[in-house]
């Protein structure tokens, strides 16, 4: 038996038995059915990952002069 479990921090995982399930379950996953409609395999905006900021760095520059 395969069972799905959804997670707001860490996504979707997949069970293979009811113990594991349970286990899961307690630690806040929840189960739902991936076949059940279309639209619940879209993620809520508020799941969507948000992208690090982009850095620019800048081109290094000339080695220092040796100073002797």
């Amino acid at each position: 038996m395969l069972i799905w479990l959804k997670h707001p921090d860490h996504g979707v995982k997949d069970c293979y038995s009811e113990s594991e399930a349970a286990m899961c379950e307690a630690n806040g996953w929840i189960r739902f059915d991936p076949a059940a409609k279309a639209d619940d395999k879209k993620m809520p905006e508020a799941d969507i990952p948000v992208a690090a900021p982009v850095v620019e760095r800048k081109k290094p520059g000339p080695k220092p002069k040796n100073r002797e």
